[in-house]
């Protein structure tokens, strides 16, 4: 689950949002159905925890993602379209 909260952090949310906490519901059950239940299955009575524990991993991932691209890009005055 680790190897897939990555790509989903780095490619389906947006930097530009200020908390992982701004998600709507909709949002993030929207990410799980999308993203994640056609690579990984989960009996019916397990999914929630699933949900809850994947968007843990999500949001920190999301939250590393962030800060390193904070600390290698922006406080070294390097621009982000160029080197990426």
């Amino acid at each position: 689950m680790r190897k897939l909260a990555s790509p989903i952090a780095r490619q389906m949310i947006s930097l530009i949002l200020g908390s992982f906490n701004d998600l709507s519901e909709e949002d993030k059950w929207s990410l799980f159905d999308e993203c994640v239940q056609p690579r990984l299955e989960f009996p019916v009575a397990l999914k929630d925890r699933a949900f809850k524990m994947m968007m843990q991993m999500v949001a920190k991932s999301w939250r590393t993602h962030k800060s390193e691209l904070v600390r290698y890009l922006i406080k070294k005055g390097l621009d982000a379209t160029v080197k990426h």
